[in-house]
């Protein structure tokens, strides 16, 4: 998965981040989706300076369902690195609100991933990106 984020800061400005997600995934025989994935952060900055750690790593659960050729995906934040750290551009309050939903015919998908939600201060948090998906075996 691939993630272009930001959090547009009511008081102007914003932070963005870029992030690259890989992981693996398996489908029980009754369509039940689950596996881990791990984040990493490609880039990131901001419009003003900052005092705050920017997290690098976030781990994640997948879950999901299978049904016919359709595959829809749920994550779960884990955990993040560096302890302590915050993800000022976004990808932290969106990955969980990602609902992707896509057609596996054919063994490989690609279908957006994009959220939007507030940040509870006038802002909002945004995440647009894209997923890819190869099944090694038998989809």
């Amino acid at each position: 998965m691939s993630s272009a984020t930001r959090h547009e800061l009511h008081v102007g400005g914003s932070c963005r981040s870029d992030w690259r997600t890989t992981g693996s995934i398996t489908i029980d025989p009754v369509g039940r989706v689950t596996g881990n994935a791990q984040a990493r952060l490609r880039a990131w900055s901001c419009d003003f300076p900052v005092a705050q750690v920017q997290t690098r790593i976030v781990r994640l659960h997948v879950s999901g369902t299978r049904s016919d050729e359709r595959i829809e995906l749920r994550f779960e934040v884990a955990d993040s690195a560096p302890t302590g750290s915050q993800d000022l551009g976004g990808f932290v309050p969106t990955v969980e609100v990602l609902r992707p939903d896509g057609d596996i015919a054919g063994g490989h998908v690609g279908v957006a991933a994009s959220a939007t939600r507030p940040d509870g201060d006038l802002g909002r948090y945004v995440n647009q990106g894209e997923i890819q998906l190869d099944c090694a075996t038998g989809c």
